[in-house]
């Protein structure tokens, strides 16, 4: 039975994968060798921004130190020469940053259109409220917001919202613009259409010192307790708290705890955090490389499909994690069988995914 399973589920993916090669050849390619042709103008761009750069920076130095020096006033010149300097820096990257920003017009839209049932917005900071996280304990007090590459989607009438985001708190007493980073990752807003009434709160163990320090969080969500499982490896990995214990053990299948555990160490140890509350699941994956970026300057367009299909893996995750956790929590959640998407739902290869997120 597995290897007929599996032979079909292999099918599935080289149909898919033909499918996608036919879209890259339609709609990427034909536009390949043109913006080559710019990529190699802009590398040119590069060199000669900083060979301009150079002299002048040497000059601005130098026109500044004399005014400092004849004005007694050395540390306003090493202010206006760390600004030019700051300038020059932007000046220099933004052909690179032009090249990003034209790759990924030209196949973000492509890859949703392919996926069928994704929408995309590099810019998010009006499209997620992130304060709904931090009201649900998943992330910490934060009082600055960055977002982008916002992912809208659907998958058998229930809504998902994933977003990359980087999440800081100013640090209190400073008057510097410094602070301290919250959370950097990809935040999961998915609709539960299974009803519950409980509210869950899952956190990683950190033991009884800074889990009394984090109770904070677990305040925002009422009253709630701490609720066990038999289950060893959920237990050393995560602590549940919630309002209605009998509800929890409900939700929490043990097959999504199985799931839990496995992302837990598909991240490479990082702290997790989710929540069930409100009919939603929320979910904090923490990722230390930025993600959905393609287009390196110095990186001919000869690969550009290799690096389309390594951004299509990225871009199918959030689905994919969905899906994953969707099957295991009920019955209504999960009486599709693996591979009865458009997607590659391995459950391997998904956490291969994952492990990835975190390695610099």
């Amino acid at each position: 039975m597995s290897e007929t399973t599996t032979g079909a589920t292999d099918g599935r993916a080289d149909d898919r994968a033909a499918d996608f090669e036919q879209v890259y050849a339609r709609e990427i390619a034909p536009y390949a060798r043109d913006m080559e042709a710019r990529r190699q103008g802009r590398v040119a761009a590069f060199y000669r921004r900083i060979g301009l750069s150079v002299p002048l920076i040497a000059l601005a130095a130098g026109a500044l130190y004399t005014v400092g020096f004849l004005q007694s006033e050395p540390l306003w010149s090493g202010v206006g020469l760390v600004v030019a300097a700051v300038a020059a820096v932007f000046w220099i990257s933004r052909p690179a940053a032009r090249h990003r920003e034209e790759l990924k017009d030209l196949v973000i839209a492509p890859v949703c259109r392919f996926l069928g049932d994704l929408e995309y917005s590099r810019a998010a900071k009006d499209g997620f409220d992130t304060g709904r996280f931090e009201e649900a304990g998943v992330v910490g007090h934060h009082t600055r917001t960055k977002l982008e590459d916002l992912f809208t989607g659907h998958h058998r009438a229930t809504g998902f919202r994933v977003v990359e985001a980087r999440l800081r708190r100013r640090r209190r007493g400073r008057r510097s613009s410094g602070g301290s980073t919250v959370f950097k990752g990809l935040l999961f807003d998915i609709e539960v259409p299974t009803p519950f009434s409980c509210r869950v709160l899952l956190t990683t163990d950190k033991g009884g010192l800074v889990n009394r320090m984090e109770g904070f969080f677990r305040d925002k969500l009422g009253d709630t307790a701490r609720v066990a499982f038999d289950h060893p490896a959920f237990e050393a990995r995560y602590e549940v708290y919630s309002d209605e214990a009998a509800a929890a053990r409900t939700l929490l299948t043990p097959a999504l705890l199985d799931s839990l555990v496995a992302l837990s160490e598909a991240a490479e140890e990082t702290a997790l955090r989710a929540a069930f509350v409100d009919g939603r699941f929320l979910l904090a994956l923490p990722a230390r490389k930025d993600l959905f970026e393609i287009g390196k300057l110095h990186r001919s367009l000869e690969h550009l499909e290799e690096d389309v299909k390594a951004l299509l893996d990225q871009v199918t995750l959030p689905h994919r994690v969905r899906v994953l956790l969707s099957m295991r929590i009920g019955r209504k959640w999960g009486h599709r069988k693996w591979g009865q998407t458009r997607f590659n739902l391995d459950f391997g290869a998904t956490l291969k995914t994952l492990g990835k997120l975190n390695r610099v």
